[in-house]
């Protein structure tokens, strides 16, 4: 079978989708040798880093792709010529943004991570809210079949597009090995002095945008500092994205500048050390379709807080403490609880590790490839139904 990988994302999106994107095709090479594969890609993307081995072929775009709403129309309206001739037998979208138009003459797999530019909208531009509403419903029921990141995103896609439930396998997205505990503590001193880090804190990390509830937070952490003597700081690792102001609004007027740090986006080289040395690890995001910093944190060794909505739940399983995202004084407690608990921070530690080991992308690829050949071979069941 030869499969087509669209990997535009790669050259716009280093983080959830982006990272998603690259360790799948990474881990595909790893488990399989048989089929064929063709990455699609622009001059932006680091060629580096994709597989570079017999059974994979990289497809270069000629056309410049400088930006998203360049990628999303070049997989619009050229992606589908770009295959013709190319004898291909099945195309993933691992990022949806596949042809509106019915120009494919031949399966496809789509990833829909999560629903949320339809119960969130305010982390998305009135833009990206409308081509993601028209494209979506498409993709859920034009796809031969869907992967989902989560037993929650597959009911939300269950729930709002109708879609039958075997037509979705959810399958977990891995953890890469790189994230673990680190004991060379001079690498980690680096780290903090990279990033005038203090010797102890509370950590966030994630893009800085509404989704995410940093404004609780914020407002918790204040809380928190006002109750309890403790030396501890706050640290937000994250890119700005659409909407961000108000947050950083907020952390201005809490008047505690010398107390929360806002670091950008940190490479995961350091971001592994900066997981490493925070003694907890807070993520109270209003929805999420799987969620890697928790888990990211959990392999780390970090205690975790997060939210009781969506997909976290099911993926931190028993070794987080989960609040109501809106509570902020739940959040205060559960953080003073942790924060002052040698015994109950041991314990989230080491439930974390063993829950994060449960994650791996070898395992996320020999699903997705189970999904390639349902979709190549049972294509006519499907449209029976």
């Amino acid at each position: 079978m030869r499969i087509a990988i669209n990997c535009q994302i790669l050259s716009v999106n280093h983080l959830g989708v982006g990272r998603y994107t690259e360790n799948l095709v990474k881990a595909l090479a790893d488990v399989d040798e048989e089929n064929k594969y063709l990455l699609l890609v622009n001059s932006r993307v680091n060629l580096a880093k994709l597989p570079q081995q017999d059974n994979f072929q990289v497809l270069t775009t000629g056309i410049p792709i400088v930006g998203t709403k360049t990628r999303i129309l070049w997989e619009q309206l050229w992606l589908p010529f770009s295959l013709l001739g190319k004898g291909v037998d099945l195309v993933h979208f691992p990022d949806l943004s596949l042809p509106v138009l019915p120009l494919l003459d031949c399966p496809y797999v789509v990833t829909i991570h999560d629903l949320t530019h339809y119960v969130f909208r305010e982390a998305y531009t009135p833009g990206k809210i409308l081509y993601k509403r028209y494209t979506t419903p498409v993709a859920a029921r034009g796809a031969n079949r869907i992967i989902a990141d989560s037993e929650s995103t597959r009911q939300d896609i269950v729930k709002t597009f109708a879609v039958p439930r075997r037509k979705i396998a959810m399958v977990y997205p891995g953890l890469t090995e790189m994230f673990k505990p680190i004991t060379n503590k001079e690498h980690l001193e680096k780290t903090r002095t990279k990033f005038h880090l203090p010797s102890r804190y509370i950590l966030h990390v994630g893009s800085i945008d509404p989704r995410k509830n940093l404004v609780t937070l914020l407002k918790a952490y204040a809380n928190l500092t006002k109750e309890a003597n403790l030396p501890h700081k706050l640290i937000a690792v994250g890119p700005e994205e659409f909407n961000y102001a108000p947050i950083l609004d907020a952390a201005q007027s809490l008047d505690m500048a010398d107390r929360i740090a806002f670091l950008g986006f940190v490479n995961n080289e350091d971001l592994v050390n900066i997981y490493n040395m925070a003694e907890l690890f807070v993520f109270p995001s209003i929805h999420e379709g799987f969620g890697f910093p928790p888990l990211e944190a959990m392999a780390c060794g970090v205690p975790v807080i997060t939210s009781n909505t969506s997909s976290l739940p099911e993926i931190v399983g028993d070794a987080a403490l989960l609040i109501d995202p809106y509570d902020t004084r739940s959040l205060v407690a559960t953080m003073l609880r942790v924060l002052t608990d040698d015994r109950l921070r041991n314990e989230m530690s080491q439930r974390g590790l063993c829950r994060a080991k449960l994650f791996s992308w070898r395992k996320a690829a020999e699903e997705t490839l189970k999904v390639y050949k349902e979709a190549a071979t049972d294509i006519g069941k499907l449209s029976a139904r």
